[in-house]
């Protein structure tokens, strides 16, 4: 999938997923009446820009819940794990798409340490220092620019 999607550009010439697939959107609308949709697709459109779509699609959902975030705390990067983490232009991709610096972390049950962790933090005992679970940051490159149109976009198509 994401050999297929770093054929296409950003945007996926025009194709977009809306990744409303597991019982409607559960995050920022909260609306289990949502379907999961593909959007633009031509004759003209492969594989590639299918895959990127996907792709891009779930990084914009991840978007529109750190906007509700950024609302109440800054946010400086994301901390990003699966599949993800094993490549660097994936990791790249999502960086531009959320416009954050993002950390891959190697972790297998990464969800239930940031549990525990967010517990930790707000119980008062602090963040722990990094312990090398986590690799450096991948930055945001020369296409985010290209994704905040596009997250634009992809909002109004709502």
């Amino acid at each position: 999938l994401d050999a297929a999607a770093l054929r296409a550009t950003p945007g996926a010439g025009g194709v977009r997923f809306y990744p409303y697939l597991g019982g409607g959107e559960q995050g920022v609308l909260w609306d289990p009446s949502l379907r999961g949709r593909v959007t633009g697709l031509g004759l003209g459109h492969g594989a590639a820009e299918i895959a990127r779509a996907y792709m891009e699609g779930i990084a914009f959902e991840i978007r529109r819940c750190l906007d509700v975030i950024v609302e109440r705390q800054p946010v400086s990067d994301v901390v990003l794990t699966g599949h993800a983490v094993q490549k660097a232009s994936t990791l790249r991709l999502y960086a531009d798409a959320l416009g954050l610096p993002v950390r891959p972390c190697t972790l297998r049950s990464a969800a239930a340490m940031g549990a525990a962790l967010g517990a930790r933090e707000i119980a008062g005992l602090g963040p722990v220092a990094n312990d090398g679970l986590t690799w450096p940051a991948v930055e945001p490159g020369a296409e985010r620019a290209v994704y905040d149109r596009l997250y634009a976009d992809y909002l109004a198509g709502d």
